[in-house]
């Protein structure tokens, strides 16, 4: 039970690192596309608006 809980986590923290690292990597007007992506998201949906709140 312990290890499989242990690389759960180790999977999600070589997932982060991989975002991190991709968004890193990306160009401005990615990030920005990306960023306006979220936005949009956030004020659109139920769902973004329950992550607001």
């Amino acid at each position: 039970m312990r290890t499989k809980r242990f690389f759960g986590n180790l999977g999600l923290f070589i997932l982060l690192v991989a975002a991190v690292v991709a968004w890193s990597m990306l160009p401005w007007f990615g990030v920005v596309g990306l960023a306006v992506l979220v936005a949009l998201w956030l004020f659109t949906t139920r769902g973004g608006r329950l992550a607001l709140a």
